[in-house]
């Protein structure tokens, strides 16, 4: 009679669990995986964990294989984010990382306290030696801790981002030396300021190419924009609070911004004497080929049919995201600024009714209306949260099916093919409920599909309408997963 191994008496939860035996490349590339992202503040910042440590030293506890293995992984080390508390020795982790990230450059993430502690000191000591190491760059600061990088000379030759958050009272901003220690910085391509005025960063500003705007106002914005000629990417999210009174910029006519996002949600103005001011009005981009708005309801179309045909751009795409129940498509009663406008994918998150009615009769009814559209996509909110402001899918479905009809049929007038040949409803989240099967609008999609129309409808790219699955006569699904 054999003796059953002791493992063969333990419940599946006691018995010991064997990792395979995995190639090292593998492995090492598992580990990476399990790399966190840099925090994009200080305040999300977890606690360091001594017991429950994140990767990479997680790796360094589990065994000695798996320590030798993170050790001799540099990709491991690139990535490294410090935060002054009395209890760190960030100076020591720092080091650390250069030396195990071999030849690789850095990506690190440096947030100081109030007031500056005495190994602040010490960092910048080493960070001054080890500046060309550096290839990603993020600071969160007081004005106090800048001054304390002032006081160095830096050369960051391998240097391509910044990140630079500095915090100040607003009411003592005039008072700041600029930061000085990117002089030296000739790799540098992407900037990203928030909350710090432009003039408070010495900046290579003319071999920039990306340029990130956070919580600034609309004027230093533009005041960033006329810094940086040779910019191609532009992301903008105005601050909230206006300023009193609202200076009026000089209009900006920038040659190379090719993508534009922006995000503009601008209080209303305290005063009845207080004008509306839009960024839009005072920029001209001849160049631009993709624009993602987010704006205030209370910009008018006005605004952007005058920027479209004042920049006379190369735009490919347009976007109009979501902002408060997007309510700046609300008051979209004339759809002038689309007749003749020649774009290839248009995207419109969560549209109204108000927008919605008007945009799609003259989609059907106008052959110049958006000429040359190949991809449509409408996102909505499955659970009908804000049904009172947004169109629902089934209404969606309905005037877009509708109108593709009978555009498709006009184009067949004019012997001129339809150019659409996508059409997208994207959900922001899982569905509590699909629509019936018994939809008219349903089979009007269907028709379009066996027409030759990508029809779509689920969560970006994770079909989730199960209960759809219906075939047409050709054996094809309306609904494809993709």
């Amino acid at each position: 009679m054999c003796t059953p191994r002791p493992s063969a008496l333990m419940s599946p939860k006691q018995k010991p669990f064997h990792l395979p035996a995995l190639p090292v490349e593998i492995l090492s590339e598992i580990f990476i995986l399990c790399l966190p992202e840099i925090p994009t503040s200080c305040e999300l910042t977890p606690e360091f964990d001594p017991e429950r440590p994140d990767a990479p030293w997680l790796f360094m506890q589990i065994c000695k294989a798996w320590r030798g293995i993170a050790l001799a992984t540099p990709r491991l080390w690139q990535r490294l984010w410090v935060n002054f508390d009395p209890d760190s020795e960030v100076t020591n982790v720092f080091e650390s990382f250069v030396a195990r990230s071999g030849a690789l450059p850095l990506e690190l993430a440096v947030w100081g306290i109030e007031p500056t502690p005495p190994e602040f000191d010490d960092f910048v000591d080493s960070l001054q030696i080890n500046a060309a190491k550096i290839g990603s760059l993020k600071l969160e600061m007081m004005p106090h801790n800048a001054a304390v990088l002032n006081a160095a000379s830096f050369s960051f030759p391998r240097l391509r981002e910044v990140d630079m958050n500095l915090q100040y009272d607003s009411w003592d901003w005039e008072a700041l030396a600029p930061v000085t220690l990117f002089r030296d910085a000739p790799s540098l391509r992407s900037v990203t300021l928030r909350r710090s005025l432009p003039w408070l960063v010495e900046l290579p500003w003319q071999q920039l190419t990306k340029l990130v705007l956070d919580a600034l106002h609309l004027e230093n914005c533009v005041e960033a924009l006329r810094l940086a000629p040779n910019v191609t990417h532009v992301e903008i999210e105005l601050n909230l609070i206006p300023l009193l009174p609202r200076p009026r910029p000089p209009p900006l006519t920038h040659h190379h911004i090719h993508y534009l996002h922006l995000l503009e949600w601008e209080e209303e103005p305290v005063s009845i004497h207080d004008a509306d001011l839009f960024l839009l009005e005072f920029l001209t981009l001849p160049a631009l080929e993709i624009l993602e708005l987010g704006c205030t309801g209370r910009m008018a179309p006005s605004i952007l049919d005058d920027f479209l045909r004042r920049s006379s751009p190369p735009l490919q795409k347009l976007q109009f995201g979501r902002y408060s129940l997007n309510l700046e498509l609300a008051l979209w009663t004339t759809m002038e600024p689309f007749v003749g406008l020649r774009l290839a994918v248009l995207e419109l998150e969560s549209p109204p009714r108000t927008f919605s009615e008007p945009f799609f009769a003259a989609l059907g009814s106008d052959i110049a209306f958006l000429p040359i559209l190949h991809t449509l996509t409408i996102g909505f909110e499955p659970h009908g949260y804000f049904s009172i402001h947004e169109a629902r899918l089934e209404y969606l479905m309905a005037v877009a099916g509708n109108a593709l009809t009978k555009r498709r049929r006009l184009r067949a007038l004019a012997n001129d093919p339809c150019s659409l040949r996508s059409l997208r409803f994207l959900s922001r989240d899982a569905w509590s409920h699909v629509p019936s099967l018994e939809l008219e609008s349903l089979e009007i999609l269907r028709t379009l599909k066996r027409d030759g129309l990508e029809v779509y409808i689920g969560i970006h790219n994770t079909h989730v309408m199960n209960s759809l699955h219906q075939y047409t006569e050709d054996g094809v699904s309306l609904l494809e997963i993709e």
